[in-house]
């Protein structure tokens, strides 16, 4: 599977709509409102980790 893609169990579920005309309109109001993010992972789970690291000193240090 590619990455965003779903997976159902039963293909029989699946309901698809059929749109006759694009409204240019919404499609660019959405376009407009779209925001693409790309975290740095790394960084964030070093902080976590750090806050982590520094909780269970002060925890260590209290006993």
């Amino acid at each position: 599977m590619d990455v965003g893609q779903i997976g159902l169990h039963n293909s029989k579920m699946v309901r698809t709509v059929r749109v006759e005309k694009r409204i240019n309109e919404v499609v660019n109001r959405l376009n407009k409102t779209k925001v693409e993010r790309t975290p740095d992972l790394k960084a964030e789970r070093e902080a976590v980790n750090a806050a982590e690291r520094a909780k269970r000193k002060l925890q260590l240090r209290d006993k």
